[in-house]
């Protein structure tokens, strides 16, 4: 394809899920980790990071079974970040470790992470500016058409204990 500049050069990359990144919380995340890596990509040379599907992990903890088109896995939220921002305290991440490093822990990984992340989101709106709550309006004006129904079914598998949600009964609440 002609006047198409990436196809004008020779360029390689990687495939890589961030979830196979180091992280001290089970999973690798885009956090620092992936900060090093993309940074050592473009060091090495290398011109593209491909990622597997990043939405919330399905069945099996796939990306491929993923129950939203538009959603991001919470797993892939740096809780380091988090706290850099101030939103935790280092002691909230500091010194856990869950699994052996070897292999990836989702479930003790969603585990760690989820009362955190919370904890995170009580922390934004008790101290956040009116700039950054319009910010937050704005994300979920422009989500409008996908957010209420994804958290809808998310509160439906949580309370359902990750029962498969039919639709006769989505439709009869």
């Amino acid at each position: 394809m002609p006047g198409n500049d990436c196809f004008d050069r020779r360029s390689s990359g990687v495939l890589l899920h961030p979830t196979s990144l180091p992280g001290a919380q089970g999973v690798g995340d885009l956090g620092p980790a992936a900060h090093a890596f993309a940074e050592f990509l473009a060091r090495a040379g290398q011109s593209w990071w491909q990622m597997l599907p990043i939405g919330p992990p399905g069945a099996g903890n796939s990306p491929y079974d993923s129950p939203s088109t538009f959603a991001g896995s919470p797993l892939l939220v740096s809780l380091e970040m988090l706290a850099r921002e101030g939103l935790l305290h280092r002691d909230d991440v500091a010194g856990r470790r869950t699994g052996t490093g070897k292999r990836a822990n989702y479930l003790e990984a969603a585990r760690f992470r989820q009362p955190r992340l919370r904890l995170a989101f009580e922390r934004f709106e008790a101290r956040a500016s009116p700039a950054d709550m319009r910010r937050l309006e704005a994300f979920r004006g422009r989500s409008s058409y996908w957010l209420p129904d994804y958290a809808l079914f998310c509160s439906l598998k949580q309370v359902h204990r990750g029962a498969v949600v039919s639709h006769s009964l989505a439709a009869a609440l």
